[in-house]
């Protein structure tokens, strides 16, 4: 399973993530599941008919919520080269492949010029990933709140994670490796709550699974962590 997303009973979008994808298609599956998350939280999934055009669905609003249809046409008046996709791609952030297939679905490629384009970019190995990419993957703004509250209330990383029942390493997974460091005012106490969901439906194991909630009032992602 490459991604997954629900609503909680209170009302909180979720999306598990998993990280065995590169960055590019890791935010593919983000917007894709974004698109379930917004169209299709009514909709109870009976018919293998229904999955199908849900999950279309799911493609069709992530394809354009990352590389707009008008965007593309504005920039493109005719058929790109392979270093002008490789541009956008940069520019977009997503992966080669669905670049192509972006630019040929707003009418700029041509079915030939589609088929060759996607012959020229398996040559050269972007059928199985995204070779030289730099992109870092899409992390919660959660990781700079938190770390901040700990700074304003002095906190350290082994005292956060034993106020939460947690072990330090484990604190250190949920923040996807990125290290918390404050020092301790003495006498200063302060308990901090955050609830990291786990997921036992990760493809790999489960350092490979990033579970994100996000907010539908702010837009953004509020509370992240890997189970």
């Amino acid at each position: 399973m490459d991604a997954f997303s629900f609503w909680s009973a209170e009302g909180r979008p979720f999306i598990f993530l998993s990280r065995v994808k590169t960055a590019e298609r890791s935010r593919f599956d983000l917007a894709h599941e974004i698109g379930h998350l917004i169209l299709h939280s009514d909709v109870t999934r009976t018919e293998e008919s229904t999955d199908r055009q849900i999950e279309h669905e799911a493609n069709i609003f992530a394809a354009e919520f990352l590389l707009p249809t008008e965007s593309l046409r504005a920039k493109l008046s005719n058929p790109p080269s392979l270093d002008t996709l490789m541009k956008i791609k940069i520019t977009y952030g997503t992966s080669a492949i669905a670049t192509a297939r972006s630019i040929y679905d707003a009418g700029v490629l041509s079915d030939w010029g589609y088929r060759q384009m996607l012959a020229a970019l398996t040559t050269r190995g972007f059928h199985q990933g995204e070779p030289g990419s730099t992109l870092p993957y899409e992390k919660s703004r959660v990781f700079s709140t938190v770390n901040d509250h700990l700074r304003s209330r002095g906190l350290s990383v082994s005292d956060w994670a034993r106020t939460i029942g947690q072990r330090p390493d484990d604190v250190t997974g949920f923040m996807l490796g990125q290290a918390l460091h404050a020092a301790p005012i003495p006498g200063t106490k302060s308990v901090l709550r955050i609830w990291a969901a786990r997921s036992t439906d990760c493809q790999t194991k489960t350092s490979d699974c990033e579970v994100a909630q996000f907010s539908s009032t702010v837009g953004g992602f509020i509370e992240s962590g890997r189970g």
